[in-house]
């Protein structure tokens, strides 16, 4: 888990805005099961930002998503 804060100010209002957010990572498999309790599904699968193809030694997870439900379009 990665927790951080992040800051932002709004000049035109004078005014600044502080938000504390929590990033938690999972492998393939929990992904997998929580995104199909979702209602989505895989529909494509890569190992880096350019398309690469993934390994269980990838650095990445990037998904292209679509609705489980047959005929929706992909999301991404």
């Amino acid at each position: 888990m990665i927790d951080y804060r992040s800051h932002f100010r709004f000049l035109d209002e004078e005014r600044e805005l502080s938000v504390d957010a929590r990033l938690r990572f999972c492998d393939l498999p929990t992904l997998r099961a929580e995104l199909e309790l979702a209602g989505l599904r895989v529909a494509a699968l890569h190992g880096d930002w350019q398309a690469g193809e993934w390994r269980a030694d990838s650095r990445e997870i990037i998904l292209q998503l679509g609705h489980a439900q047959d005929g929706l379009p992909a999301l991404g």
